[in-house]
């Protein structure tokens, strides 16, 4: 049987190949090249995991994975109190070799940096590793990562808004630094910029199934950015959230009029309006906005309106505009979910399905 990934004692690691990929078997000193690494060197602790975190990635009972651990399929170490570790990459590369799937799959030589990233984002919040993960592959022109990344997190357990507040704006906005400091030419940023709203489409495309479980006929909301605004990121990523609690959303795109937005708004009814700014934009914008929404809403209907982005400063909280059901400048998309759990009590969007977590 052969023993995969055994840490080989008798012959020196300089004589193997280069890339330093073998597959060992006890009693031989022959060794085949495989594809895969096998990382003979001491392996960090992040790359370690425990035989319950080997069992997720690899969709199977835990007591298989010690099974394969006693038969010597799989090699471990083990802790002082006797526990069981597993070098991540050995243990990817058993998988391949078992021919089991695995959620990480789609990330090829990055499977094992997204696993450890994501644990740092659902267990303690910080996505600074994922974002890190991600701008190096739209530097590097590989973006088809991305999206697939987005949905992984979503399964793990990442909450929608964390996903979107401390992931995707927190890359924005070092996009956003590079190219301001000279570092990113703005071909590159439009470049990343796109491959981010492509992304941020998939995963629309995945959230779809507990979409149309949820559609609620009877919340409609107009979604756009302001006038002048060319940018519509954010406004698209709060079409994705409302979408996600069961609203049907119309989105408009960037640079919407105002007297459009009214139109729009009264011509399918929306309750809510959401409208989103970025810099150069001002304070004065968004008032200006909300009065001439206020002036609209009191031709009619009634309406919710929801103000946000980066161009808002916290001033922007004591807007006022009488008229409205209500305005409000929101700075996240959490404080915007926060708003929406408590205006329009409802289910809270259901995780996404389809994975082997």
């Amino acid at each position: 049987m052969l023993q995969f990934g055994l840490r080989v004692t008798d012959i020196s690691f300089n004589e193997l190949h280069s890339n330093g990929f073998v597959w060992y078997a006890p009693g031989m000193h022959d060794f085949l090249e495989t594809p895969y690494p096998l990382h003979p060197a001491p392996v960090h602790a992040d790359r370690l995991v425990t035989t319950r975190q080997a069992a997720e990635i690899c969709g199977v009972h835990a007591s298989t994975v010690k099974r394969w651990c006693d038969a010597g399929e799989l090699v471990c170490e083990h802790t002082p109190g006797g526990h069981r570790r597993i070098d991540l990459d050995v243990l990817l590369a058993f998988a391949v070799h078992q021919g089991v799937a695995t959620d990480l799959d789609p990330f090829g030589p990055h499977a094992a940096a997204v696993w450890i990233a994501s644990r740092a984002a659902v267990g303690a919040r910080r996505l600074d590793p994922v974002v890190e993960l991600w701008l190096g592959w739209l530097l590097r022109d590989e973006p088809a990562y991305l999206a697939p990344t987005m949905g992984y997190l979503l399964r793990a357990g990442l909450p929608l808004t964390t996903l979107f507040d401390a992931g995707i704006m927190t890359l924005l906005q070092q996009v956003g630094a590079a190219w301001y400091a000279g570092t990113l030419r703005i071909g590159d940023e439009h470049r990343v910029t796109e491959q981010v709203k492509d992304a941020l489409h998939a995963l629309r495309l995945q959230l779809a199934p507990a979409r149309s479980a949820q559609a609620a006929d009877d919340r409609v909301a107009i979604v756009a950015s302001a006038p002048g605004n060319r940018h519509h990121l954010g406004a698209f990523m709060a079409r994705i959230l409302l979408e996600a609690r069961g609203w049907s959303v119309r989105f408009l795109g960037a640079d919407l009029p105002a007297d459009e937005l009214a139109a729009q708004q009264r011509s399918a009814g929306a309750c809510l309006v959401c409208v989103s700014f970025s810099t150069p934009q001002t304070l004065a914008d968004a008032r200006r906005l909300a009065q001439i929404l206020a002036d609209e809403s009191r031709k009619g209907q009634a309406f919710h309106l929801v103000l946000g982005g980066n161009a808002l400063p916290p001033e922007a909280a004591a807007i006022e505009a009488p008229g409205l059901a209500s305005c409000r400048a929101l700075p996240s998309m959490a404080a915007f979910e926060a708003w929406l759990e408590q205006q329009f009590p409802g289910p809270r969007p259901e995780p996404m399905r389809g994975g082997r977590r």
